[in-house]
């Protein structure tokens, strides 16, 4: 059973340089991505999205014909950005900064005709995001949830470690799963001491009211 792989944009794939105004890609995303993209021949990416809260359609785009041309072949199954008509909480509620939620990846893959169940949604979904709390982070696993940290800009590169558990997987075929199972145990750890400051930070949940939250 393969993977559905979800990224947000801004501070996670790319950050705009506003001195030399051009946008800077996040090479190891774009490492990972390579990964992804050649996962699709062995069975482990069923997909690959791009879920942002970017509202500017034609920066996006921008964006995507940019990865595209970084790694040869790659391109994302779907797109969904702030104002997608498909996102219940922009419909419903007009909302400029909408919550991430787990049935919007659910509308993406129906799009594409891939049908998955309540385990594969909760198990096989990676999540990328530089802001620590949206709500889907309660309903994928949590190591799943790659938190971006420190947000990816210009000047700053993330936390390598942070990226581990997808090594884990695209991995697989390669170190076998043994060895994974005991990485993955011993990130769950590391992960859980290093989120600990976020433990009392509320968690993002879907509502009218307008979010504070950045892209």
């Amino acid at each position: 059973m393969g993977y559905t792989f979800v990224f947000d944009m801004d501070q996670t794939l790319v950050d705009y340089d506003r001195v030399e105004k051009k946008i800077v890609l996040n090479k190891k995303l774009m490492e990972i991505l390579k990964k992804i993209h050649e996962g699709r021949s062995t069975g482990i990416t069923d997909a690959v999205f791009l879920y942002t809260n970017n509202s500017d359609e034609k920066y996006v785009y921008r964006v995507e014909a940019l990865i595209e041309y970084e790694v040869p072949g790659f391109k994302f199954d779907d797109m969904m950005w702030a104002k997608d008509e498909r996102r219940s909480s922009y419909r419903i509620y007009q909302e400029v900064n909408p919550p991430k939620l787990l049935e919007d990846v659910v509308s993406m893959l129906e799009d594409r005709n891939i049908f998955k169940n309540d385990a594969y949604l909760r198990n096989n979904v990676f999540f990328f995001d530089d802001i620590p709390n949206h709500y889907i982070i309660n309903e994928i696993i949590p190591e799943h949830y790659i938190h971006i940290t420190p947000p990816f800009r210009v000047n700053s590169e993330p936390d390598s470690l942070i990226y581990q558990p997808v090594y884990d997987v695209l991995d697989a075929p390669k170190t076998g799963g043994r060895r994974n199972s005991i990485r993955r145990k011993r990130f769950a750890i590391k992960l859980r001491m290093r989120n600990k400051k976020w433990s009392s930070r509320r968690l993002r949940k879907p509502g009218p009211k307008r979010s504070q939250n950045a892209f």
